[in-house]
């Protein structure tokens, strides 16, 4: 071969040589570009597949919530080993992907702020505009402990700047006497001494040794029945217009043909009066506070001026009459006055024949709404 032959053979050669290497290195970067695309592509799967809405996961997980330290790596189903799955050991795997690999998130705790238990007696200021009733569900507690504690009653009218005491659990407190013990304490209310030692002490030791004046929480308790009201004296001043009517009242109950309310209430008490004094059965109006609408509704003349033997709707401060409304039959009137009778204004089913002034503005805790009248 001629050296011309041989010099081009050997350029030949050595191109086919850096064909071949270039290839190899063009092999090895097309790896590295796959390799690095699948690694950008798995890292940015993490975030969508949690917000999917193709992830059947029962528990929605903001992603928001994770940061990149809680969120473990992919593993996947050929080639995570033993070690990954104990890492994973503690955690909930979400659904796998179309892959068929799957992420695992941390369990997630929310630390939801438990309901306070409260063991000792507050003291609660009242607002403008509380009542009895939103005190009592404010503090989870039935009405009737907020009143027995502070001794107020049914028509009791709250002020801002009125202190209350707020129990802890629905009940009373009993300060302890001479004498007592828990079981005669428990005996007395009629609850368990289990409850009265489980509230108020820390063993049953500490509960043998009581303190007079001594205040204890009774759980479950209710105030004890008041005693019977000693037989007044006669007196030449006795109002007998009182006991006549009462007495009237009753029998009336048992024996009228008129629509009755419930008994002792001032709806009950208008009902028997227009029925024995002006012979008219009062409709079945429901609670006091609607009558004034349902009389009008019904064709009853209502109005602003008294009339004897006329209904009279008032309301008044307390959070009963409010909610309920009151009503009494107008027994006098001048040009200034009207007198009226009624039930459960002064307590509960208590007989009262008050007087206020003629006028729509507030009194007294009372207002006049405005006055019913025969048809």
């Amino acid at each position: 071969m001629d050296p011309l032959s041989k010099i081009f053979l050997q350029i030949k050669r050595n191109k086919r040589d850096n064909y071949q290497k270039g290839a190899f290195v063009l092999v090895i970067i097309i790896a590295l570009i796959a390799s690095f695309s699948e690694t950008s592509n798995i890292k940015s799967a993490t975030s969508p597949l949690l917000l999917s809405q193709e992830t059947p996961s029962d528990t929605y997980v903001s992603s928001a919530s994770l940061d990149e330290e809680t969120i473990l790596p992919i593993l996947d189903k050929n080639e995570s080993t033993e070690a990954d799955f104990k890492i994973a050991s503690n955690q909930e795997a979400l659904p796998l992907d179309k892959e068929q690999s799957a992420i695992i998130i941390p369990e997630l705790s929310f630390d939801k702020e438990a309901p306070q238990t409260r063991s000792t007696i507050q003291t609660y200021v009242v607002e403008q505009g509380d009542t009895i009733s939103g005190i009592a569900d404010k503090f989870n507690l039935n009405w009737s402990t907020i009143l027995w504690e502070n001794n107020l009653t049914y028509w009791s009218i709250l002020h801002p700047g009125d202190e209350l005491k707020i129990l802890p659990v629905n009940g009373l407190t009993h300060k302890v006497k001479k004498g007592e013990n828990i079981s005669s304490i428990a005996s007395k209310y009629k609850v368990s001494e289990e409850k009265i030692i489980e509230f108020n002490f820390d063993d049953s030791e500490d509960a043998s040794n009581l303190q007079v004046g001594e205040t204890l929480i009774i759980p479950d308790g209710a105030p004890l029945p008041a005693p019977a009201p000693a037989k007044p004296k006669s007196t030449a001043t006795k109002p007998q217009y009182v006991s006549e009517n009462y007495t009237n009242y009753q029998n009336w109950r048992n024996n009228t043909q008129c629509h009755k309310f419930a008994y002792g209430n001032c709806t009950d008490w208008v009902a028997f009066k227009w029925a024995t004094l002006q012979g008219l059965c009062v409709p079945s109006w429901g609670n006091a506070k609607t009558w004034w609408t349902n009389a009008q509704n019904a064709g009853y003349r209502t109005g602003y001026t008294a009339e004897k033997g006329a209904i009279i709707v008032m309301t008044c401060s307390s959070w009963l009459c409010q909610r309920y409304g009151h009503v009494a039959y107008v027994e006098d009137f001048d040009n200034d006055t009207v007198t009226f009778s009624e039930l459960n204004a002064i307590g509960s089913q208590q007989y009262s024949k008050r007087t206020l002034r003629r006028t729509l503005d507030w009194q007294n805790g009372w207002k006049i709404i405005g006055y019913i009248y025969f048809k």
